[in-house]
């Protein structure tokens, strides 16, 4: 008869294993969809934007200049810790493109336009590799495991990707459908507050229930 310590160490294990593998297809799907350090970059400059702009009575110049400000230093932390200048780039791009079309327009809520169109275009292209039978994730995924595309034929895992398109579909879909009435109807406070409810706390449930779709495809195919 087991002993109730080893019992007790036997469940230690199967929770260990559990969350590592959660925290594993976690860490997979942040990388497919571009990472938490993208994140950090693309939303603490609209944060430092939102606050300079609040707080200094609609100044946009200063507010501006405070979220390129943020944006340089997020830059110059990565270069010096020889991040991929990639990476550097693209967060410099798109708060570049975002301060350019607001200070051309003088409308606030042009700052957050390109997140917008960013997440219409992830929306567009995860909904039509669904439509074309070709889910998006699957390829992302499998390249980052070093795995070939084998699983496009096999019925369970091409599911469980497609699944996993779907439900980023949502969540892009969801974002768009909320922020751009906002942004049409140059609600800027609510705008950026918004923007920030659903880029962490939307992105850390869509990272959970991928973990889920994962490893529920793991133990249905053991």
């Amino acid at each position: 008869m087991t002993e109730p310590n080893e019992e007790v160490e036997d469940m230690q294990e199967v929770i260990q294993d559990v969350a590592e593998e959660i925290a594993d297809d976690s860490t997979l799907i942040s990388q497919a969809l571009g990472g938490w350090r993208g994140m950090i970059d693309s939303g603490a400059p609209s944060v430092a934007f939102l606050i300079a702009y609040l707080s200094s009575d609609h100044n946009l110049s200063l507010s501006l200049k405070i979220a390129i400000t943020t944006g340089v230093i997020l830059a110059a932390e990565r270069i010096v810790r020889r991040k991929p200048l990639q990476q550097v780039l693209s967060g410099a791009a798109g708060l570049a493109v975002s301060a350019y079309i607001t200070a051309k327009s003088g409308q606030a809520q042009n700052f957050f336009l390109p997140g917008i169109l960013t997440n219409l275009g992830y929306f567009v292209l995860c909904l039509l590799s669904i439509v074309f039978k070709k889910p998006i994730l699957g390829f992302m995924v499998a390249g980052l495991k070093g795995q070939d595309m084998s699983w496009t034929k096999d019925p369970g895992q091409y599911r469980t990707y497609s699944t996993l398109t779907l439900l980023w579909v949502f969540v892009f879909g969801l974002r768009v459908l909320i922020m751009l009435p906002l942004y049409l109807a140059g609600a800027v406070g609510a705008l950026g507050v918004v923007k920030l409810v659903l880029s962490w706390p939307l992105y850390l449930l869509g990272l959970y229930i991928s973990s889920r779709i994962l490893r529920n495809a793991k133990s249905v195919s053991a």
